[in-house]
């Protein structure tokens, strides 16, 4: 049993991180694959996943790191989601860290630019 320690950074992320902590305690994670990257804003890094999984649509979104340092690429996550199959996801964690969506998450655009992270 994994426990997470997160922390509510802004007013929106809020109904977010309770909907996250709900499914993880009452739902069933899938298997998938995360791209992360990092994007730049003035001295700020803002965080970004596509996520992956066998019969789903991908789903990207911007996250906050709560307590650890991520790096661009990939790796192995389990997600939850809050409904049927298709919806956006409200949680993935790796082994060890936690992305819980900053916003409303959103299937990429199938543009050139997007293919090079996925």
């Amino acid at each position: 049993m994994q426990i997470w320690i997160v922390g509510i950074a802004e007013h929106q992320a809020g109904p977010n991180i309770v909907t996250a902590i709900t499914s993880y305690d009452q739902l069933v994670p899938t298997p998938g694959q995360a791209t992360i990257w990092i994007t730049c804003w003035d001295t700020d890094n803002h965080y970004h996943v596509c996520l992956q999984e066998a019969g789903q649509p991908d789903w990207e979104y911007e996250f906050i790191p709560q307590g650890w340092q991520p790096v661009e690429g990939g790796c192995a996550v389990h997600s939850w989601r809050n409904g049927a199959g298709g919806t956006a996801p409200v949680l993935a964690a790796t082994d060890k860290d936690v992305m819980i969506p900053r916003d409303q998450p959103k299937q990429p655009q199938k543009a050139a630019s997007n293919s090079s992270k996925i």
